[in-house]
C-alpha cells in the first residue's frame, strides 16, 4: 500500500488533500479528489491484492473486491490514527519538522527512532502527511522570516 502511495503522488495528493503550500512552492494548482475516495481505495486494493502471492487471496479479491476496498479504507484510517498518536508524542516542534530536518544525534531524532520501533511507517507517512493539518495538527514551520499573519489573512 505504501509503495502504491509513493509511486502515485498525484493520486495520493488527491486522496489525502494536497497541501496548498506545496502546490504554491511547486508552481502548480492544488490537486483535489473528483468523485469519491472509494475509487482510490479500489485502485489501491487492486494494486495490493490482485498480485498477492497467495492465489486464494487473488481469487477472493476478484470475487469480493468491495471487501478489500473497505479493508484499504480501514487500514488507512488506522495508519492515520497511529501517525497522529506518534506526532502527539513528538510534540509540536518534532511533528512540524520534515524528517530530513531532524538534527543528527539530537534528542528529537533519538525519540523518533525509539517510536519507530512500534510504528515503522511514520517516516514514509510523514513524507506524505507532514504538511496536511487533517493528518498532522502540528504543521507549522519553524523557518525564520515567515509572515504568518499575512498567510492567515490570505486564506480569509
Amino acid at each position: 500500500l505504501l509503495n502504491w502511495l509513493e509511486e502515485n503522488p498525484e493520486d495520493r495528493q488527491k486522496l489525502f488533500s494536497d497541501s496548498s503550500k506545496d502546490a504554491k512552492e511547486e508552481g502548480r494548482r492544488r490537486r483535489v479528489v473528483k468523485g469519491t475516495k472509494s475509487e482510490f481505495h479500489k485502485m489501491m486494493a487492486t494494486a495490493v491484492f490482485s498480485v498477492n502471492d497467495d492465489a486464494n487471496i487473488r481469487a477472493d479479491f476478484r470475487s469480493n473486491p468491495v471487501n478489500y476496498t473497505k479493508s484499504i479504507d480501514n487500514y488507512i484510517t488506522r495508519l492515520r490514527k497511529e501517525y497522529r498518536s506518534f506526532n502527539e508524542k513528538l510534540g509540536q516542534t518534532g511533528a512540524g519538522l520534515r524528517y530530513e530536518d531532524l538534527e543528527e544525534g539530537s534528542n528529537l531524532q533519538n525519540l523518533v527512532e525509539q517510536l519507530e520501533q512500534d510504528f515503522p511507517y511514520w517516516k514514509r507517512l510523514h513524507s506524505f502527511w507532514c504538511t496536511l493539518p487533517n493528518f498532522n495538527p502540528y504543521t507549522t514551520s519553524l523557518e525564520p522570516g515567515q509572515d504568518l499573519a499575512a498567510e492567515a489573512l490570505a486564506l480569509v
